[in-house]
């Protein structure tokens, strides 16, 4: 398929360059600002029922080339049963307080939403490193797709380990992430740019005419560019006061680091990539494709000096991560539960097990230098 799809492109384009729409459901609402992802929205949405969701197909979508469409293989619709069985959370753990927008308590509407309700429309979302595509579903809510992709910095079940990771911690900071399978077709249809069509063509990982990836829930506000400036880890290092400008916003900060550096997520600071829900709203953790990569686990790369900069912290985030856990186990063993299949390969496993035994030393040090000094106000 792959081989045959830069062709499949070419006629497309050539013939109508228009993005893929299904009249198929209400209309979704307008879009929420950055075409960044997003969390649940404040009702809980209703869940479907195993019968409904058994019938829930993507639609081939409408383009010159109807009967390559017909031809496209029906993608299967997995109920989450497993998933719903056991979300992901701190259990008997530490919670870090679920101190972010999102709301853990829609988790299970969007979770089996995510994996099973129609899509209605696809359409590029544009992007760098990766590729993703906006999804309206036919309920009138939106997700973000995060395709599997030849790109080596580019990981969509480190999207997924991303939410449960939040929720074992008890953050609140991530989406509700699921693992699904498109059309890879319908996925083409919806680039009208050539050249985003030789990429999508090039980097799309197809199989069986499919397409898996990662489903991520839409914040239900916009989202606002919100780096911190220049040097803000010094003053959180544990020497001085810490700089009015990141006064309001330190803990959150150190709990995004401490995600980071358990993730290995490496592009989080490259711009753009620290966002609010809406202008000076609360962070949220986007973006984590460029996490949990086989190739830096497999040479025990990490990001332990951006760490070593950090010695204040919430308390309650250092509970959460310290607590006596087996903390990489727990995030293997609920990954695996997505609905996609998707799962952690033992050297990323490994490698995380090794970066929460450093977390935990790089912590230990900071007390003893410190003493109750590293602790930030709740």
């Amino acid at each position: 398929m792959r081989r045959a799809l830069p062709a499949l492109l070419a006629a497309a384009l050539a013939t109508a360059c228009r993005r893929p729409t299904v009249d198929a459901g209400p209309r979704a609402e307008t879009s929420a600002g950055s075409g960044a992802t997003s969390a649940p929205s404040t009702a809980p949405p209703p869940v479907e029922p195993p019968a409904a969701a058994a019938a829930a197909e993507v639609p081939p979508a409408p383009s010159a080339s109807a009967q390559r469409h017909a031809r496209a293989p029906a993608p299967p619709v997995v109920l989450p049963r497993a998933l719903l069985s056991t979300l992901p959370s701190p259990g008997a753990h530490p919670s870090a307080g679920f101190t972010g927008p999102v709301d853990p308590a829609l988790d299970a509407a969007w979770v089996s939403r995510l994996a099973t309700a129609k899509v209605a429309t696809i359409a590029w979302n544009g992007g760098g490193v990766s590729l993703t595509f906006k999804l309206k579903l036919a309920d009138g809510h939106r997700a973000v797709f995060k395709p599997a992709q030849a790109l080596p910095g580019s990981n969509h079940v480190a999207e997924i380990a991303a939410f449960h990771l939040d929720r074992l911690l008890g953050l609140g900071r991530v989406a509700v992430v699921v693992g699904r399978a498109l059309p890879a077709d319908a996925l083409a249809d919806a680039v009208t740019d050539p050249k985003v069509a030789s990429r999508v063509a090039r980097e799309l990982a197809v199989r069986d005419g499919l397409v898996t990836g990662a489903m991520i829930a839409w914040h239900a506000a916009p989202l606002t560019s919100d780096d911190p400036p220049r040097g803000w880890r010094a003053s959180l290092s544990g020497e001085g006061p810490i700089d009015d400008a990141i006064r309001a916003r330190a803990g959150e900060l150190t709990d995004l680091a401490l995600f980071d550096f358990l993730l290995d997520n490496t592009d989080r600071w490259s711009g753009g990539n620290v966002l609010s829900l809406g202008k000076g709203g609360p962070l949220v953790f986007l973006d984590n494709a460029s996490a949990l990569l086989p190739s830096r686990a497999r040479r025990r790369a990490s990001l332990a000096r951006e760490l070593s900069q950090l010695c204040r912290f919430r308390r309650r985030a250092v509970d959460a991560v310290t607590a006596p856990r087996d903390l990489a186990d727990e995030l293997a063993r609920s990954v695996a539960l997505d609905p996609s299949g998707a799962r952690l390969e033992p050297v990323v496993v490994d490698a995380l097990r090794a970066r929460v035994a450093a977390l935990r030393e790089h912590l230990a040090r900071c007390r003893r230098e410190h003493g109750d000094g590293v602790w930030l106000d709740e």
